[in-house]
């Protein structure tokens, strides 16, 4: 079974399904309350799609290489199983053979 079939046992993960669909990456700027491409799309009039807003994320300006943060994350798996990094899905999704 593939790990995407399989579902995570870690909370709040979301469990992947297969559906037919195109995508299409595009920049568009925000003015008077709507979107607009800064590219021509190939839609039919009147489309009805779903849009993903993805913004820059601000910097922090005690951190701006994000070394820091990283820092942070430095003992954050300890307890972990030690093959963790091999077992990552059986982690994640259990054991395919128990």
């Amino acid at each position: 079974m593939s790990p995407a079939r399989r579902t995570p046992k870690v909370a709040g993960a979301v469990q992947l399904t297969q559906v037919s669909a195109m995508t299409t990456a595009f920049k568009a700027v925000y003015e008077d309350g709507v979107l607009k491409p800064k590219v021509p799309l190939q839609l039919e009039e009147h489309s009805e799609v779903e849009v993903l807003v993805l913004t820059p994320a601000a910097r922090d300006a005690g951190d701006p290489t994000g070394w820091k943060a990283i820092d942070s994350l430095i003992g954050a798996a300890s307890g972990a199983p030690s093959n963790v990094s091999e077992k990552h899905d059986d982690v994640l999704y259990g054991d395919p053979h128990e």
